[in-house]
């Protein structure tokens, strides 16, 4: 089994640098009105991505991870309610 795979150089990625995360989300939640309530679809999400780091989004079907992603590109529906912040550098 092979648990992770890299193409870039070696030090080609260095997160212990003191620059900053190409990427950085933090306390990412997503919701949905619907006939008066919330869904809550997405409960928190943190992840920072160095430049030149690749990095695979995995889970169960639902559990989000489209849904997360939108949200951090700004494409969720009208009925969504996004907190949290989204940097990119």
């Amino acid at each position: 089994m092979i648990a992770q795979i890299s193409t870039a150089p070696p030090g080609a990625v260095d997160k212990a640098g003191k620059g900053e995360p190409l990427l950085s989300i933090r306390g990412l939640r997503v919701g949905f009105r619907r006939a008066g309530d919330q869904f809550e679809a997405v409960r928190g999400i943190d992840l920072e991505v160095a430049k030149g780091e690749v990095v695979g989004i995995v889970g169960e079907s639902g559990s989000g991870k489209s849904v997360g992603m939108l949200a951090a590109l700004g494409l969720t529906s009208k009925n969504a309610v996004v907190t949290g912040s989204v940097r990119f550098n």
